[in-house]
């Protein structure tokens, strides 16, 4: 059976697989203002539409495209109105208009095949079939594929045989059959290795890594897709990298020695950092795929809300670009989303149009076409001479027994036809009971369902009672290790704390110590958030307190290697990276000056409105990659000035309309408005801000921002 989720990230690789760099674009528009001969012109057209905008601008691309195929034909250049018409197809294939597509692809290889072109031919008939793909009628895309490589075999040219191989190898894996798609996989690679393709390289390496991973070898796995990143990072392409975090994200959801919630949060670090590579494309057929994973992992979370609003997203881009794969899957997952918040009309409604989208796109007997297709070309070569002998021979035998049974013939077609007909008759009547007995046994098993969902949402309630007035205890006595208002307000006159645990307990923490006329203050944030995060924070306050009070440690920097030396030697005996980023400030109430060390975390200095961030370590308090000593940093300050201390909660949450992060910038132009107003209504807004912006979407980390006019 075909997996739910044919990946139709591939159109771009069976091109040349360059990266966009802009560079490429200003040499070109510099040469279109130099007197240019026809031709010369219709290439630069030609390499506008692509590679340099096809991805990334499909109307820039179909305007170069469209002035090249009209100068080729005015002109009666041949060949280069037949490159026009592939890479103006193409640009279609990125806009996910498929028949527009079709149409100049179609062109192109007419053109070819007039004028003798081969190559061009190979090219355009690859094309095709990655349009197949996309739409998934495999059964074309297979056909188209291995025309193509019989051409390029024919012709012996590499440049263009990998990206057969690659889509072989990727027709394969969508029906499963991994060992063959590994032998078209190895292929590519062979061919793009000769070539010296960093990014062919990565692209069949990806896929390699793909079909590693069916077989539970994740470790393997990991290593074919991160040496694919390595080379995509090298030529900068945003198309293998989206592809290569994808693949990472869903290697953790196919985990089976990984908890199932620590793989879904650890997948949507990458579906969300492969959604930002894409921010600056209009291609809706990728945005689709990693958004539809995106709601599988937030349903795995049991964040049905997040599941719900993340596959309707996917359903919108699914359907603009006709991506029926994705279709399938996101209709498979509501529905399962639907069922556990107790809305089974809704749930009833996705699982129909899953059930009846799925026997379109998939059936065994397209598996079995493609099957024979690749049995067909195996020996194709071999067989071609003794067959067409063959035919001949049978065409004379065929002749002579046609004329002397017709009138045979003509009555066991009768015979048949009408055999066939009550065979047809019996079997949709047996049919339609097997299709009325599946329902009526599905309502049943619904309506015990959701008789046992009732039962357990009870049970859930009572339990997250108890784990809630725990928590709430828990909380009680991490808030007593915290600093005190009125300690605050004795030695800061004008400041704001604002302080927003993720879950009730916090990873985050403010604190405050005092010590022969020096005061202290950190804003820091712990490994991991909630319980974890809580136990994090009580030994860094621990540690923090021995340092100045037993140790009488004052320096800044200083007291930061000591509780990373605490740290280290309590916590990360086995090698484990559990710690703390954050900033401790160091008050001289005599002569007024202000030292600080700022691990990882730096302090932002707003004076005569204008905001500078001031300098820190890149590192951790906790064990890390660099074990240097902690430096002591001071500032000039005015009267007037301000400084901000925060962590990473606020910058990185998700929200706004199309769900991005916040950001550090938009956090630091909102601190620079609110820097001359007064530290409460500067909270209150910061809070406000934060809410809006979040809107329903969960909160994704502890937040602690503190304000101090100096």
């Amino acid at each position: 059976m075909l997996n739910f989720k044919l990946y139709s990230l591939v159109f771009f690789i069976f091109l040349k697989l360059g990266s966009f760099a802009s560079g490429g674009s200003d040499s070109l528009y510099k040469l279109l203002k130099s007197k240019l001969n026809d031709t010369t012109l219709i290439d630069i057209y030609n390499e506008l539409c692509w590679p340099v905008y096809s991805f990334s601008n499909t109307d820039s691309a179909l305007k170069y495209g469209d002035k090249a195929i009209r100068l080729s034909t005015k002109i009666n250049d041949q060949k280069r109105l037949a490159i026009a018409c592939r890479r103006m197809g193409i640009a279609y294939i990125n806009r996910a208009d498929h028949q527009q597509a079709l149409f100049y692809q179609n062109k192109s290889y007419d053109i070819c095949k007039s004028i003798g072109y081969k190559k061009g031919m190979a090219s355009a008939l690859n094309n095709i079939s990655v349009i197949y793909l996309n739409i998934s009628d495999l059964k074309k895309a297979i056909d188209y594929s291995l025309r193509s490589q019989k051409l390029q075999e024919e012709i012996k040219d590499s440049t263009i045989l990998f990206e057969s191989y690659y889509n072989t190898g990727l027709l394969f894996k969508g029906i499963n059959d991994y060992e063959k798609a590994l032998i078209y996989y190895r292929k590519a690679f062979k061919v793009a290795s000769l070539e010296k393709q960093n990014a062919k390289m990565g692209f069949a390496l990806s896929g390699i890594g793909t079909v590693v991973k069916q077989k539970q070898k994740y470790d393997s796995a990991q290593y074919f897709y991160e040496t694919a990143f390595n080379y995509f990072e090298k030529e900068r392409n945003i198309q293998g990298v989206t592809e290569i975090l994808t693949n990472l994200g869903s290697l953790f959801i196919e985990r089976k020695d990984i908890p199932v919630n620590v793989a879904a949060k650890a997948s949507l670090k990458y579906y969300f950092k492969a959604l930002e590579a894409l921010e600056a494309y209009d291609n809706n057929l990728i945005k689709s795929n990693v958004l539809g994973n995106v709601a599988d992992s937030y349903f795995r979370l049991k964040k049905y809300d997040s599941a719900e609003y993340y596959g309707k997203k996917t359903i919108e881009l699914a359907t603009l670009s006709n991506n029926q794969g994705e279709l399938v899957f996101i209709y498979s997952i509501l529905s399962a989303t639907y069922e556990k918040i107790g809305d089974y009309k809704q749930s009833l409604y996705y699982l129909n149009k899953h059930n009846a989208l799925k026997d379109i796109v998939y059936n065994d007997d397209k598996q079995k076409e493609i099957l024979q297709k690749q049995l067909q070309f195996d020996f194709d070569k071999k067989l071609l001479a003794d067959s067409l002998q063959q035919v001949e021979e049978k065409k004379i035998s065929s002749t002579k027994i046609e004329l002397a049974n017709s009138k045979l013939k003509q009555e066991k077609y009768l015979v048949y036809s009408l055999i066939i007909g009550i065979v047809f008759i019996i079997t949709f009547m047996f049919f339609l009971y097997n299709r009325f007995r599946a329902i009526k046994e599905k309502n049943f098993i619904i309506e015990e369902q959701k008789h046992q969902v009732t039962q357990q949402k009870e049970i859930i309630e009572e339990k997250q009672k108890e784990i809630v007035a725990s928590l709430k205890y828990a909380k009680r006595i991490q808030k007593t290790l915290l600093v005190k208002d009125n300690e605050l307000t004795q030695y800061l006159k004008e400041h704001f704390v604002l302080f927003k645990p993720k879950d009730i307990v916090s990873g985050d923490f403010y604190w405050t110590a005092k010590k022969d006329g020096l005061f202290f203050v950190a804003c820091c944030d712990c490994t991991g958030h909630g319980v974890p995060g809580a136990f994090m924070s009580l030994l860094s306050i621990g540690f923090l307190t021995e340092a100045i009070n037993e140790k009488n440690i004052l320096e800044p920097n200083k007291i930061f290697d000591h509780v990373r030396k605490r740290l280290i030697e309590s916590i990360s005996q086995d090698g484990g990276q559990d710690g703390m980023d954050g900033i401790l400030l160091c008050i001289d109430s005599g002569s007024g000056s202000i030292t600080y060390a700022a691990a990882n975390n730096a302090p932002v200095l707003v004076k005569e409105k204008s905001i500078t961030h001031l300098p820190a370590d890149k590192m951790p308090v906790g064990l890390g990659v660099r074990n240097e000593n902690f430096k002591l940093y001071s500032f000039n300050k005015n009267d007037a000035d301000t400084i901000y201390l925060y962590t990473d909660g606020y910058a990185d949450q998700f929200g706004g309309g199309k769900g991005k992060k916040f950001k550090y910038k938009q956090l630091d132009e909102l601190l620079l408005s609110l820097s001359s107003t007064p530290p409460d209504e500067q909270a209150q807004t910061l809070e406000q801000r934060f809410e809006e912006w979040k809107g329903n979407l969960e909160q994704v980390d502890d937040v602690c921002v503190i304000g101090i006019k100096l």
